[in-house]
């Protein structure tokens, strides 16, 4: 398991109707998926954090700098809860 935190810069600011457009799309995505996280938003800006598996996470992120320029301020192995 790892998680990954990164800052991005939306291309627009968003209205509260498309952030929690946003949120829903995330979650039903994310739970699908096995990923789970935070998503903070201020003045056109994110800052996420995404956890799960490797291979999971790691896609997810390559999807992510297609889609945005992300910049990553951290990533490392967690030991899973016992």
């Amino acid at each position: 398991m790892i998680y990954l935190v990164y800052v991005s810069s939306a291309t627009k600011l968003f209205s509260e109707a498309e952030l929690v457009e946003l949120l829903r799309q995330a979650r039903a995505r994310n739970s699908h998926s096995g990923i789970t996280g935070m998503l903070l938003y201020s003045n056109g800006n994110f800052i996420q954090v995404i956890e799960g598996e490797e291979t999971i996470v790691l896609a997810l992120h390559q999807n992510l700098m297609r889609q945005r320029n992300p910049v990553v301020l951290h990533c490392t192995h967690v030991q899973a809860e016992i």
